[in-house]
């Protein structure tokens, strides 16, 4: 549904996201007043098996375009390449079958927002300029 016809209908503060897999969807969702994009698919993922990933270079890519909405970078995340998506302008990420799939899927959260924590510590090094990173230590 098209952003300006379901927000009238929501309850007052309530998030509304698009799911984007190109730079002129994410510059449309950030025009139509979306509140974050999840951007994706970033590598490959069971849950879309024979989909070719679009890699953190569309997350540059749309940043490199001006879009400045929030961006989750989504599809294929794993501790293992979590720092990339962020590296690459995405200000968090959404992660299900790494999480879910896990013989552990505690020690496997951690691991990821281990991995996080990490990619931001240089921030000024290591993050495109317009993307953020806010969370919470505890």
């Amino acid at each position: 549904m098209p952003t300006n016809f379901v927000r009238p209908i929501l309850p007052q503060g309530s998030m509304i996201g698009r799911s984007v897999h190109s730079v002129d969807s994410a510059t449309r969702a950030q025009d139509s007043g979306a509140d974050f994009l999840l951007v994706g698919t970033m590598f490959a993922t069971r849950s879309h098996p024979g989909e070719e990933p679009s890699g953190p270079g569309l997350l540059d890519r749309i940043r490199s375009a001006g879009v400045q909405s929030p961006l989750l970078a989504i599809g294929g995340i794993t501790a293992d390449n979590v720092a990339q998506v962020i590296q690459a302008g995405a200000d968090g990420a959404a992660v299900i079958t790494a999480i879910l799939a896990s013989d552990d899927p505690e020690r496997a959260a951690s691991r990821i927002k281990s991995a996080m924590h990490d990619a931001v510590g240089g921030i000024g090094e290591n993050r495109r300029p317009g993307s953020r990173y806010t969370t919470s230590r505890r």
